[in-house]
């Protein structure tokens, strides 16, 4: 799997069978499966294009249907799904400082 031009796309691991799963005018990247493969995650940039202040998580199935936000903060990217858990993972970034507790 991979995204190319705001298009997420899905192969076999020989190259072959390239399928197109999701396209959308706006920046849409960094996809994962979960750890069935019957869903794609992905960071999106849907309310304001080129601005790392609102992109978020987003899900969709692994045929490109019913797409769904997750978060809805800030700056939340590179999806993951751990293989032991299957809990979802993510980076997040409010703001450029950072947060020291203890």
């Amino acid at each position: 799997m991979y995204s190319s031009n705001q298009v997420i796309w899905i192969m076999n691991s020989s190259g072959s069978g390239k399928e197109k799963v999701y396209d959308s005018i706006v920046w849409d990247g960094e996809p994962c499966f979960n750890h069935n493969w019957s869903l794609i995650y992905f960071a999106s940039e849907h309310v304001e294009p080129f601005s790392p202040e609102y992109i978020n998580i987003h899900r969709i199935n692994s045929d490109g249907t019913r797409r769904v936000q997750l978060t809805s903060d800030a700056n939340q990217r590179a999806p993951d799904v751990s293989p032991l858990t299957a809990v979802l993972l993510f980076t997040f970034q409010k703001s450029p400082e950072i947060m020291m507790s203890g």
